[in-house]
């Protein structure tokens, strides 16, 4: 069994579910334990959808357990039984946390030398645009791209006539010196 297990890995980057599929015996028969959880992370890490990594994970759970109840199933008490759940769970989604984890660190590095590529460039990011007095995201360009829409005035605010700017602060004064008397008024 453990010698199939050990060829496959070499295969792993090409083929990450395959490989795992044929770890997968040598899992269940207890021979070779690690061979199975490498190839676990090599899904997790390469595999672009999550029902990939849950159904690998859950052939590597059901493997572990195999595992676990043919060796002296006869005489297992409860806590046996919990013990190779534990066991079967760490086997199974250790590896895959960690190649999760991987996948999702290599993926914000690339993003992260993008910006950095981007801001190498010239082009502002969302920060500087946000930090100019009247945009939002709403009133930026829609355009291709940033340099575009740095040509543009920044939208002005709409001024209020004097007569209905005092008549609202007049408004806003009494309405706040009712709220006031009222609240503590028997």
């Amino acid at each position: 069994m453990c010698p199939p297990a050990l060829i496959a890995l070499m295969l792993r980057r090409r083929l990450p579910v395959t490989v795992l599929l044929a770890t997968l015996p040598s899992m269940a028969t207890g021979f070779l334990w690690l061979a199975p959880m490498a190839a676990m992370y090599t899904v997790a890490s390469c595999a672009v959808r999550r029902r990939v990594v849950v159904g690998a994970g859950a052939a590597l759970f059901a493997a572990t357990l195999w595992a676990g109840y043919t060796v002296g199933a006869e005489a297992m008490t409860w806590s046996d039984h919990l013990i190779v759940v534990q066991v079967a769970l760490m086997f199974s989604l250790g590896p895959a946390g960690l190649g999760l984890l991987a996948r999702t660190r290599s993926e914000l590095r690339a993003h992260v030398a993008e910006l950095s590529a981007s801001q190498a460039r010239g082009w502002p990011t969302w920060a500087s645009w946000s930090a100019r007095p009247g945009w939002t995201r709403s009133s930026t360009s829609t355009s291709a791209s940033p340099k575009a829409a740095a040509g543009k005035a920044p939208p002005q605010p709409a001024q209020v006539p004097a007569s209905i700017d005092s008549s609202m602060s007049a408004t806003i004064a009494e309405s706040q010196v009712r709220t006031s008397s009222s609240a503590f008024s028997p």
